[in-house]
Order: structure tokens, then sequence, then C-alpha cells
């Protein structure tokens, strides 16, 4: 009988996994994400093979560089001639803080931070990522880790060389003929990163 009782119990581990979120609830997380990025990385597309660049090398500026108004700066230099280098630096100076971004969000983790697959998820901690990802952890619904890392960032990075795949490909032109939508584009960036910010 006490053995019958002894495998009814639950074990401590189970409810560890059972309240811990999920690759697809990483997935679920990056919609808001994933519908804001694809216009704004087509965009990028078709604004890099406008300047001359090929619909390859606007993919991958975006599969290395992936930030987006980074990527605009890079167009901006790269088109006018400044040196490689000059370049590099100029964006490197832009996206430092993200340096901090992986620390911050495990010291808020705590207990349940791992870090064996950072090297995977840390290079998708956009400031977008890192936005919801905060929301996630300040809501504390469920376990933070690595799962759900990989889940929002993969999506999310998806859709951004998606985005960019699709305007490259659609060519320098594809937004000729819509002004509007072209100088709205301008703005979701920033609009969409706002957005995302977890409410005290």
């Amino acid at each position: 009988m006490s053995q019958i009782q002894h495998l009814d119990a639950p074990s401590p581990a189970t409810d560890v996994a059972a309240g811990e979120a999920t690759l697809l609830d990483g997935v679920r997380a990056s919609v808001p994400i994933v519908v804001g990025y694809f216009p704004i990385a087509f965009s990028f597309g078709v604004a890099a093979t406008g300047l001359g660049f090929s619909a390859l090398e606007a993919v991958f500026l975006s599969v290395v560089i992936y930030s987006g108004a980074s990527q605009f700066m890079a167009l901006t230099l790269l088109s006018g001639g400044t040196a490689a280098v000059v370049s590099i630096v100029t964006l490197l100076a832009m996206n430092l803080r993200h340096v901090l971004y992986g620390p911050s969000l495990l010291d808020r983790a705590g207990t349940r931070a791992r870090t064996r697959h950072s090297w995977a998820w840390a290079y998708g901690l956009t400031d977008e990522v890192f936005a919801t990802t905060i929301g996630f952890l300040a809501r504390g619904s469920k376990g933070w880790n690595e799962r759900w890392m990989l889940g929002i960032g993969a999506a999310a990075f998806l859709s951004w060389t998606g985005g960019t795949a699709v305007g490259a490909f659609a060519g320098g032109g594809a937004l000729a003929a819509y002004p509007a939508v072209e100088a709205a584009l301008g703005f979701m960036l920033p609009a969409l990163f706002l957005s995302l910010l977890p409410r005290s």
C-alpha cells in the first residue's frame, strides 16, 4: 500500500517541469514581434536593392547584423562609400547596449536561469525580444527557461530574415507607388518597441 501511495505522489521535478514555459510558449509570445518585424524587414529589403545591393547581400546583412536601425545605417554608410572598418565600428557602437541585455535578463530570472544554450538564444536578444522577455518575467506566470527563449528568438529572427528576402526579391521600386506606406514603415520599429515595454 505504501508503495502505491509513493508511486501516485507527484515528484517535485514533475511539478517544476509542468510549470515551466515551453518552446511553443515562446513562439506564441513572439507573435506581436513577428507581425511588426515582417513589414519593417520588407522595407529594408526594398531599400537595400534600391541602393544597388543584391537580394542576397540584403539578406546577408539581416542575418549578420540583425538590428533594424543599424541595418538602415549600414545601407547609408556602405552606399555612401564609407570605409568598411569605419562602418563596422559605427555599427558596433550603436549596438553596445545589447551586451547588457543577457546579464540583465539572467539577473531577473534568478535561480531559474540556465545558460547551457545561451550562445544560441543570446543572438536573438533584440530590443523587442528583450522587452517581451522582461514582461514575461515580471508576470511570473510560468518558469523562464532557455526553450522559451529559443522559441521567441527563432520566430522573430525568421520573420526578420524572411521579410528582408521578400522585400529584396520584390525589388527597389516595390513601394514607389505607396509613399504613405513607405513613410509609415519608418515609425514602426520604435512604435513596436514602445508597445512591448512592460507596464509598471
